[in-house]
């Protein structure tokens, strides 16, 4: 594990060090723009095939969810503060995130080891990994630990 988060950091400081990186993941980048919309519209088209039209009164876990952009879209789909929950390996994402999230729980742990009892979540999504830093080839044991947070009847959004 450590060796996966020491990569984590130093792509992700390379990312934050980069201004070529900076503009790709902007929303003033075009592709960008069109890459966050399409993955709202593939996540609103689920939702719907489950019959939602809204998420008020549901419990949502996002798995590595950076510094909050993603949660803050699960606010407008009706989700409330305190029922979405967000983990990352990374503090410093983390301590961006409660900045621009007062009122939604943010813990720094491991989707392997979630500090969650078992069907504590309504639904648990981790977006695709197009935008992750992970390793290709890797298997994400995370997301199998993330999933079991959802009752039987709810399935994961990965």
């Amino acid at each position: 594990m450590s060796d996966d988060l020491e990569r984590l950091k130093a792509e992700y400081g390379r990312r934050a060090a980069s201004p070529d990186d900076r503009r790709r993941y902007s929303l003033f980048n075009p592709a960008h723009l069109f890459a966050v919309q399409q993955r709202q519209r593939q996540t609103l088209q689920i939702l719907r095939r489950r019959g939602l039209e809204t998420l008020a009164g549901k419990r949502v876990l996002e798995v590595g969810c950076g510094r909050g952009g993603i949660l803050h879209e699960y606010l407008g789909y009706g989700v409330a503060a305190r029922d979405l929950v967000g983990i990352d390996l990374l503090e410093d994402r983390l301590t961006e995130a409660r900045r621009g999230l007062p009122g939604v729980p943010l813990a720094n742990c491991d989707a392997r080891r979630l500090p969650f009892a078992d069907a504590t979540s309504t639904s648990c999504f981790n977006t695709p990994p197009s935008h992750r830093a992970g390793r290709r080839g890797k298997s994400g044991d995370g997301r199998r630990d993330a999933a079991r947070t959802p009752p039987r009847r709810a399935d994961p959004l990965v």
